[in-house]
């Protein structure tokens, strides 16, 4: 299952810095610009690991952005968060070949959108 860069924002930081700070630990790549698209929520439930059944209420700020270099892509897992990055097709996506959760396909609605 594929997904997209993202997480919390941390004490005294604004949005786009935890944009940019996400960006850095989960792909290791820098961001030239970054361009609000909009606000996607989703609700699912799950079971952790500890065998309870969480119901999770995910809301997502989308933005299109730019990567100053996408050389040095993360592609393996640093044990946290990230299991690497990988570039995948939209394409792909789409026609259901790869597979993302809810909310990715929202974002990327929002994307389409623009």
């Amino acid at each position: 299952m594929y997904d997209l860069p993202g997480g919390g924002i941390e004490e005294g930081e604004t949005i786009e810095e935890g944009l940019h700070r996400e960006f850095m630990e989960e792909v290791e790549c820098t961001l030239k610009e970054a361009n609000f698209l909009g606000e996607i929520e989703d609700r699912f439930d799950f079971v952790n690991i500890k065998e309870e059944n969480i119901d999770f209420h995910h809301i997502g700020k989308c933005y299109e952005v730019a990567l100053s270099d996408n050389s040095n892509i993360k592609e393996d897992p640093d044990g946290h968060d990230s299991l690497g990055a990988e570039w995948v097709s939209l394409q792909d996506i789409h026609d259901e070949k790869v597979q993302v959760p809810n909310i990715v396909k929202k974002a990327l609605s929002l994307l389409s959108s623009t």
